[in-house]
């Protein structure tokens, strides 16, 4: 009888100390994916101030209170891309959490601002380069 016991003691203390590893790393995982959820917010609130800060300066120009000049256009242009940087990094992460069973909160928004910083990139890119060819176009016309 005194093995029946002390087997049963023995299951408990298993059970008891399985479930504390089990829940340590759930624990850590769970911990790992609100740290990419903090990173995700960080870039998610860095990209709003940065296309307000953009918006802002574009409708002071408008309403001709300050221009916004080629150099200003440049320094956005390269926060936008510097922006960018940390994307492999990113979704890196986010991968190993969505495989490990954790997803962040915040993964749709970011995985938006992501797609719409990419095209606003793009896009500015592209002007850039319009301009540059009807400058060059304009220089070598004969008036």
């Amino acid at each position: 009888m005194n093995n029946i016991c002390l087997d049963l003691a023995q299951r408990h203390v298993a059970e008891y100390t399985n479930e504390s590893d089990r829940l340590m790393r759930e624990h850590g995982a769970a911990m790992k994916c609100r740290d990419c959820e903090e990173f995700l917010q960080q870039g998610i609130n860095a990209f709003k101030w940065l296309r307000q800060a953009d918006d802002f300066l574009r409708e002071a120009d408008a309403a001709g209170v300050e221009a916004y000049t080629a150099e200003l256009r440049e320094t956005f242009d390269l926060l936008y891309k510097k922006w960018l940087e940390p994307l492999a990094f990113a979704e890196q992460w986010i991968q190993e959490n969505v495989k490990g069973g954790y997803a962040p909160d915040n993964l749709a928004e970011f995985s938006q601002i992501c797609e719409e910083a990419r095209e606003f990139v793009e896009t500015r890119e592209w002007r850039h380069l319009s301009r540059v060819a009807r400058g060059k176009l304009s220089a070598q016309e004969d008036w």
